[in-house]
């Protein structure tokens, strides 16, 4: 973004026959710091581009505009049994969609000069069976210092720690869920369906992509069994066995309904997963887990979804929309550029930056 930024720098100085003096002077600086910040060996901070900027009539977005960053995706983790009318023509539609939103991510957290830095917290894990995800799932809990507690916001989190997080919501059905992936080979991200259902089931999808970016997996590993960890994975990072044996207790036969839904409503895992989780970690034998089963999906039947309880948390990649608020308020980037970047209009975000610089004075 720096030689980016002096390129263009020069090139809307010379367009308005600025010599490096005369512009110096303008912004109030000396004639050599002009010639750093061209040559791309000095940055200026935010107060002198913003003087920059108004010397040239410009904006300070302007002068990151010139050219969109570039953007590949590579390789993507995407389920076989995920199916579209037109599978490839869908999945192209996701892949643009990523690059744009990547690309502009890139582009304003260049303006409000934050870094982009990953860190794979499991890169020295190697996984071949159900215990090795175990370890990692444990491992990643205690890396991010997550402890038993509930995760509150889980694509947050992720956000938070440095992956790109993309919401389609051109997809009604729920054959699609999520897939994952890495932008020009380090920029990871993740993908997840609007529309996939209980918010549960996102938070559920959001870990499970999270698997496939993190770890890695043995040769020779069918993919139906990658996939079978990766749901591991997210179960256990969702609700830990220690904090399901407070919840529950040891060796149980029978359950209610009421228990199971607010085990639900305080981990943000599906009554599914909680009846899954009960027998993988031991509290049941197969045989009750059966019998749970059973009595579950004849309350469903009997009841419907909406007698399971509800998970509270809104689940929605804010990343870019931070940044770009950042830039308004540094007055780094204008209003029309914000809703371009954002597919908003100024009336629905105005309220967001007021709100913001509200709840800062």
């Amino acid at each position: 973004m720096v030689n980016l930024f002096g390129t263009q720098l020069r090139s809307f100085r010379e367009d308005q026959s600025l010599s490096l003096m005369q512009l110096a002077e303008k912004v109030d600086v000396s004639k050599q710091m002009i010639h750093k910040y061209e040559n791309g060996e000095r940055t200026p901070s935010t107060p002198t581009l913003i003087r920059i900027s108004n010397a040239l009539g410009k904006t300070p977005a302007d002068f990151f505009n010139s050219q969109m960053p570039n953007v590949e995706i590579g390789d993507i983790n995407f389920r076989e049994e995920h199916k579209f009318p037109d599978s490839v023509g869908a999945l192209n539609i996701i892949v643009r969609a990523c690059e744009e939103i990547i690309k502009n991510v890139i582009e304003v957290n260049g303006l409000v000069k934050n870094k982009m830095e990953f860190s794979n917290p499991l890169q020295d894990v190697f996984v071949k069976d159900k215990k090795d995800i175990e370890k990692a799932a444990k491992l990643i809990r205690k890396k991010w210092k997550l402890g038993y507690s509930p995760i509150k916001d889980v694509v947050e989190l992720v956000e938070d720690k440095g992956i790109i997080v993309v919401e389609i919501d051109d997809f009604s059905s729920d054959e699609f869920s999520g897939l994952s992936g890495f932008a020009n080979e380090k920029i990871p991200f993740i993908v997840v369906n609007e529309d996939c259902g209980d918010v549960t089931r996102k938070r559920f999808t959001t870990l499970h992509e999270l698997a496939h970016l993190l770890i890695s997996f043995s040769d020779g590993i069918p993919i139906s069994k990658k996939e079978f960890l990766c749901d591991h994975f997210a179960g256990i990072v969702l609700l830990v066995d220690d904090a399901l044996i407070d919840e529950i207790g040891r060796n149980r036969t029978n359950i209610s309904m009421e228990e199971l839904v607010k085990i639900k409503e305080k981990y943000g895992i599906s009554v599914q997963a909680i009846i899954f989780k009960t027998h993988q970690a031991g509290i049941i034998d197969y045989e009750n887990y059966s019998s749970w089963w059973t009595k579950y999906k004849e309350w469903v039947d009997t009841h419907g979804n909406d007698c399971l309880g509800s998970y509270i948390s809104k689940e929605k990649p804010r990343r870019l929309e931070k940044i770009v608020i950042q830039a308004i308020q540094e007055k780094l980037m204008n209003w029309h550029k914000a809703t371009e970047v954002l597919r908003t209009s100024i009336d629905l975000l105005k309220p967001k930056l007021n709100h913001l610089t509200f709840s800062l004075e």
